[in-house]
């Protein structure tokens, strides 16, 4: 004797999470489950439809999707982030299945200094040091860079990062001992902060993995 039950069918949809505003198209995976979420293969195809709840957070570039017969998943799915950082639902809906929807975070992709600390004497100078951005930008980012007084230590007041690239180089010159804060500001994008006291300077936060 084998018991056998059937259920209404839904569907999940994975995987959701936090995104940057500038963050590529990301894959969305969707399952055709039982009630009890236990994934199971279609006997036929199965068309279903994916919508986000604020075009302006998350845009869906694959609204129709078609999960084919004798398969339990379909993985073309794609979404992106719509250039306004804040949270939207990704939702996924098919005829005679329960919907399934997932929470997007997103937000303005923060900025980041490229050393912990580092010791520059008075007349000299730090060559190629760096800011990067999470990704590759899609057009020209300016970075400025505060430096309340400048007699301590010289760096460019603005950096440019060019397109298709995520990070650009700089120079620190040492030119009095002293203490100072700086701070890099770009449109769109969270600041970061630096320090040096004594000429000695360093990312407030662990040390990054030069990945470029």
């Amino acid at each position: 004797t084998m018991a056998v039950t059937v259920t209404s069918p839904k569907l999940e949809v994975c995987c959701g999470g936090g995104l940057n505003t500038t963050s590529p198209a990301q894959g969305v995976i969707v399952y055709a489950e039982d009630s009890l979420s236990g994934a199971h293969y279609r006997t036929s195809s199965l068309a279903f439809q994916l919508t986000s709840s604020d075009t302006n957070v998350l845009r869906v570039l694959t609204p129709t999707r078609t999960m084919p017969s004798g398969q339990n998943s379909e993985n073309t799915g794609q979404v992106i982030p719509g250039g306004v950082g804040g949270t939207a639902y990704l939702t996924v809906t098919a005829s005679g299945h329960k919907p399934d929807s997932i929470l997007y975070t997103v937000v303005g992709p923060k900025l980041s200094f490229i050393l912990h600390s580092l010791i520059v004497g008075v007349g000299q100078q730090i060559v190629n040091l760096y800011i990067s951005t999470p990704n590759p930008v899609t057009a020209p980012l300016t970075v400025s860079i505060s430096n309340p007084d400048s007699m301590i230590v010289g760096l460019p007041s603005t950096i440019i990062i060019a397109t298709g690239t995520n990070y650009t180089f700089f120079n620190v010159r040492g030119k009095a001992v002293g203490a100072e804060t700086f701070i890099a500001t770009a449109p769109g994008y969270s600041p970061d902060t630096a320090f040096y006291t004594d000429v000695e300077i360093g990312v407030i936060g662990s040390r990054c993995n030069d990945d470029r």
